[in-house]
């Protein structure tokens, strides 16, 4: 199964290692770095203010412009 994480972008939902809120935790200089540090895709048609959470696997970050309670909500169904 795939979770949707909006921008044209599908993560398998196995891979899912958390779902981050970037306005809450990006405060926290632990995750500012591992962000930065991370090998991240977001799409090049957004303004890095555009996001609003992250998706994280244990190869990848990518960013998404959809609220990290959308995408919790997302996964949970697919738990169903």
């Amino acid at each position: 199964m795939y979770l949707h994480i909006g921008n044209d972008l599908a993560v398998a939902f196995n891979d899912i290692i958390a779902i981050l809120n970037l306005e809450t935790s990006s405060k926290a200089a632990t995750t500012k770095d591992f962000l930065k540090k991370s090998n991240s895709v977001a799409n090049p048609n957004f303004q890095e203010n555009d996001y609003k959470s992250c998706v994280v696997t244990d190869r990848t970050v990518y960013y998404s412009t959809i609220s990290s309670g959308t995408l919790f909500k997302r996964a949970t169904a697919l738990l169903k």
